[in-house]
């Protein structure tokens, strides 16, 4: 019992320091399961943790973790056996993703794999091999009946993610888009280099994949085949994305520019003006009037897509803008910059009207339907009232969950401290938040999840 003791306060003294009750809602709960304290103490964690897919079954080499700018770990962290440990990808975890019904949570990992997991369980559901490289983008059908890959090894593979088998894939309207392949597995195979992003069209008819060989590729599904190839980007091309009419695709690319196509006819419909860098993202808004783009410049650009006109500059990050998002009426943009600051702008204005500092990188951001909040891969953003709309209550804004700075956040307040172990690359964040879910791919090829009970959790509490 007294090694027991020694190495829970180790392991958490960081935590214990500046957050004492942290002993019960952290600590017991991320001990090894043969530990003695954890067993002795167990039930006094607090009942808003529902459950726990997290726990190694032994103390590992690490001695002690010295947090700061950065956390020393003496010796290899050894994964163990497991109590409800998503284990199975042999390499780190570079992507995750929640099927928009919340049944089914995929991870793409660099052992080449896309793995689909029941988050209720943490039962692995499949495992998909499509894929010769590493495994580097994920993405779910509307629908939730199709999963996507994209992979360093120019492919894309698609998959019935109930059984994890090739499948033709299922469109956003629920239609068939066939997948056009004579070997039958599930691999959508033409690009020469590495895919970077793949998505589909609004009105489902086509699929979308970008790729590092400066090309995009379009799939459809009546033809069973390759749609055809746009060709004009002379260098990699790191999103695409389709207006909401459909007329017009939009590619970023490292060339410094954004390029229009007729997805239709493949036809290049010219080049936009030039960022002075890469160009890492672009959107259009529901109305499809304007065209933003986010560049390694540090700037948005607003274009107009019928004339190729600059309509505006939004300057004030001080790095990389790597996603962009409109509202649903098209008045505001949100933007996510590399150094994992988030602005809200009134496109009218071209001004900031609120600005966020996260710890964590922002992968995926949208607004919510009624314009109150951000949706990211940390959880949500609450906005302040922007003119027209009405802000969301702080009692619904209460009941979200995320994450900043290593703690699982809920009405503002830290809930729950993240040990070292437990945590992405710091480099790459790979996370997803799906309403009381948190789902975290690790380094050591594992998937963390963990279900709260947000419910239970009294006003006032203390953590």
């Amino acid at each position: 019992m007294v090694y027991h003791t020694k190495r829970f306060i180790l392991n958490f003294r960081s935590v214990i320091e500046i957050a004492p009750l942290q002993i019960y809602s952290s600590a017991l709960v991320f001990s090894p399961i043969m530990s003695g304290t954890r067993s002795q103490f167990w039930y006094q964690t607090p009942c808003w943790i529902r459950r726990m897919h997290v726990v190694d079954a032994d103390w590992n080499a690490s001695l002690l973790s010295l947090e700061g700018h950065s956390h020393i770990i003496c010796g290899d962290p050894t994964t163990g056996a497991s109590k409800g440990t998503l284990e199975g990808h042999s390499d780190f975890v570079w992507a995750v993703a929640f099927s928009l019904n919340g049944q089914l949570l995929a991870s793409a990992s660099i052992d080449n794999t896309v793995k689909l997991w029941d988050p209720s369980t943490g039962g692995l559901q499949a495992t998909v091999e499509s894929h010769s490289d590493r495994v580097c983008s994920i993405a779910f059908s509307p629908d939730s009946k199709l999963n996507a890959s994209a992979s360093t090894n120019s492919t894309i593979g698609l998959c019935d993610p109930s059984t994890g088998a090739p499948e033709v894939a299922f469109s956003p309207n629920g239609q068939l888009l066939a997948s056009g392949l004579s070997d039958k597995t599930g691999t959508l195979k033409s690009h020469s280099d590495s895919v970077l992003r793949v998505t589909f069209s609004r009105d489902g008819h086509l699929h979308a994949s970008a790729s590092h060989n400066n090309t995009v590729k379009l799939w459809h599904r009546s033809s069973g085949g390759l749609h055809g190839t746009l060709k004009g980007d002379s260098d990699s091309v790191w999103e695409v994305t389709f207006s909401p009419d459909g007329q017009l695709l939009a590619s970023a690319s490292s060339d410094e520019t954004v390029s229009l196509w007729n997805p239709t006819t493949v036809a290049s419909q010219g080049t936009l003006g030039r960022h002075s860098s890469w160009v890492w993202t672009v959107e259009f808004p529901p109305d499809g009037k304007l065209l933003a783009s986010g560049s390694r410049d540090n700037k948005v650009r607003l274009w107009d897509p019928t004339t190729g006109r600059l309509q505006g500059i939004l300057k004030g990050h001080s790095n990389s803008v790597l996603r962009v998002a409109f509202s649903l009426g098209g008045q505001f943009l949100a933007s996510a910059s590399s150094n994992k600051a988030v602005k809200l702008w009134d496109i009218s204005m071209k001004g900031t009207i609120q600005q966020f500092h996260n710890n964590i990188l922002i992968t995926k951001l949208s607004f919510s339907c009624d314009g109150s909040f951000l949706e990211t891969n940390v959880g949500v953003l609450n906005l302040k009232c922007p003119a027209g709309n009405k802000s969301l209550s702080q009692s619904n804004f209460s009941r979200s969950l995320y994450v900043k700075n290593h703690w699982v956040m809920w009405r503002s307040k830290n809930i729950m401290w993240i040990p070292p172990d437990y945590r992405s690359l710091e480099w790459w964040i790979c996370l997803a938040v799906h309403n009381n879910i948190l789902a975290m791919g690790l380094v050591s090829g594992r998937v963390t999840i963990i279900e709260f009970n947000l419910d239970t959790i009294h006003l006032g509490e203390s953590f």
